[in-house]
């Protein structure tokens, strides 16, 4: 069974800060439309097998609910975030809280590597990850941090390129069986080349349907949990034996998130 970390968007009111190009500061956020359209979510989840716990949300933090970046599960061990910007930096003490909660072995990267937890992580297979880094969030440092704690790893690192795609989780999908769909034009020309070559089939989205954030959905099974997603998009999975269902996501969304920035993956 899949399990998911989540927080609830209890105290959403309005965007107090700016740090990803969809922010607005000052934007009113209608929080009884967030919780129910989070929760909402959350019913899909449930309803497809995947079991949730939740996190306590702490009042001024607002990127709470995106639990993507709270950190990675590798084994027995939680690898903590090192925020690049600092209204984040906060929210470190509560994941490291709750992960001591749950018995993990709490790990602290050096304080100059930036790193945004599984929302720049996206795992191939057991032994095999990308992990995107660039100027907008996890930095360069973080491939030798991540390799020491994980030595049995293979990271394949992704150099993000466009600003709208600041997480990997942005801009790339991994489906069944090596099958990727990603974004071209979030990456440069050495990590589209990686992607390929790690590829058994391949779609590439434009940019209309990557700025939809198909590849921020949630991935269980053979459905994909999306906030939208362009028909060509869907027509492309259907035909590939995938079925997406949406959720309006529209007042989280304010917050530049999507999806699968509200989840992180425990089991």
């Amino acid at each position: 069974m899949t399990k998911f970390l989540m927080c609830k968007p209890t105290h959403l009111h309005e965007i107090s800060y700016q740090i990803n190009p969809f922010m607005k500061k000052g934007e009113k956020i209608d929080n009884s439309l967030a919780l129910k359209q989070h929760s909402n979510l959350v019913k899909i989840l449930e309803e497809n097998g995947a079991e949730v716990e939740f996190l306590e949300p702490q009042e001024g933090l607002i990127d709470m609910i995106f639990t993507a970046n709270a950190g990675i599960v590798y084994g027995d061990k939680f690898i903590l975030p090192n925020f690049k910007h600092a209204e984040r930096r906060s929210e470190v003490q509560h994941y490291m809280e709750w992960a001591r909660e749950q018995g993990y072995e709490v790990v602290s990267l050096p304080t100059d590597v930036f790193f945004e937890g599984r929302g720049d992580v996206t795992w191939i297979d057991d032994k095999n990850m990308f992990l995107g880094f660039g100027e907008m969030r996890t930095n360069y440092e973080a491939i030798d941090a991540l390799q020491k704690v994980m030595p049995n790893v293979n990271i394949i690192p992704l150099r993000l390129v466009d600003e709208r795609f600041y997480y990997l989780d942005t801009c790339l999908q991994i489906l069944n069986n090596r099958e990727f769909l990603y974004y071209k034009k979030a990456f440069d020309e050495l990590s589209v080349k990686k992607i390929e070559k790690e590829a058994s089939q391949k779609f590439t989205l434009a940019e209309d349907e990557a700025l939809t954030y198909i590849c921020n959905s949630i991935k269980i099974g053979n459905k994909l949990v999306a906030d939208k997603c362009r028909w060509v998009s869907e027509s492309y999975l259907n035909y590939e034996g995938y079925q997406v269902q949406q959720v309006d996501l529209s007042e989280l969304r304010k917050g530049g998130g999507s999806a699968r920035c509200m989840v992180l993956e425990i089991g």
